[in-house]
């Protein structure tokens, strides 16, 4: 499971996640009781529950027992809208497979995804622009989760890195297009979204 192959492992469930809550939250995990005692004092401040004091910098990282209810309502049936998600990805890329104009995410065969989005990448972006065409006028959702790959944000100009220095990077960013994947969707939205991004 994500989570128990490492030291450590981070989780975000932000709104968008399939495991969500309804503003910001995210956890860590963790086996080992040093790394666990350290991160407990470092989400209160830095504060040590053993003597009290602030043995480090920290900061406000407790989850609100609001989203913390959210999330416990919501792991009960986290399984199920898995499998749902699973479902309608596994339709989208049934009815993609023989268009020779997009290509859909590639799942191993020994591991699951949980689909929290369905990205599609077309093999250009006048063709991807003609889709958000259609998604707006039909008022269907979608993103572009990164418009540019990071070494080309402000951020990291200092850097550097002009464009072409990432090419596939810069391929994906501009061809890419995330469409919905929710696990109640109806069936009738499903194949709408598969008829305008086929046809």
């Amino acid at each position: 499971m994500s989570g128990s192959l490492g030291d450590v492992g981070c989780f975000s469930f932000y709104p968008t996640k399939s495991l969500s809550c309804y503003g910001d939250g995210g956890a860590i995990t963790t086996n080992d009781k040093k790394i666990y005692e350290i991160l407990k004092s470092i989400r209160v401040h830095g504060k040590s529950e053993k003597n009290g004091n602030f043995d480090r910098i920290g900061l406000t990282g407790r989850l609100d027992t609001i989203q913390a209810t959210v999330l416990l309502e919501k792991l009960k049936k986290f399984r199920s809208e898995q499998k749902l998600r699973m479902g309608i990805a596994k339709i989208y890329t049934n009815a993609f497979k023989k268009n020779k104009l997009i290509k859909t995410q590639k799942i191993e065969k020994y591991s699951l995804s949980t689909f929290s989005v369905f990205s599609i990448e077309f093999n250009n972006y006048k063709l991807k622009n003609k889709v958000i065409s259609k998604f707006k006028k039909n008022k269907i959702g979608y993103n572009v989760y990164y418009k540019r790959p990071m070494h080309l944000e402000k951020v990291f100009f200092n850097l550097g890195l002009k464009k072409n220095s990432f090419p596939k990077s810069e391929n994906l960013s501009r061809n890419i297009l995330s469409i919905p994947i929710d696990p109640y969707m109806k069936k009738k939205d499903i194949i709408k979204i598969i008829k305008i991004i086929n046809g």
